[in-house]
């Protein structure tokens, strides 16, 4: 978020639904705030709830053993080091 104004005066609301546990989510974040910066805008970021998975247990579990279960141990596998390359070319700014 920052405090410039822009051409009408003030930043720009920008309001995104998002789940915080969700690493594209935070990819997106991390993406919306560096292209900001580049274009040098004024911008507010304004993060409204959203679940990807409404039902899921309200008990801690690991990551691996949630992801296997909904897509499959090899296909989550696959997603977390995906993930986990981008966000290493993102600048390490992005974790899981």
């Amino acid at each position: 978020m920052t405090s410039e104004t822009t051409a009408i005066g003030r930043p720009i609301r920008v309001e995104v639904y998002a789940d915080l546990a969700c690493p594209w989510c935070r990819l997106g974040t991390h993406r919306f705030h560096r292209a900001v910066a580049a274009f040098g805008g004024a911008a507010q970021l304004v993060h409204l709830p959203y679940q990807l998975a409404a039902d899921a247990p309200q008990e801690a579990r690991p990551l691996m053993e949630a992801m296997a279960e909904m897509f499959g141990r090899d296909q989550a596998a696959s997603m977390t080091s995906g993930m986990a390359e981008l966000g290493a070319s993102e600048g390490g700014g992005v974790s899981l």
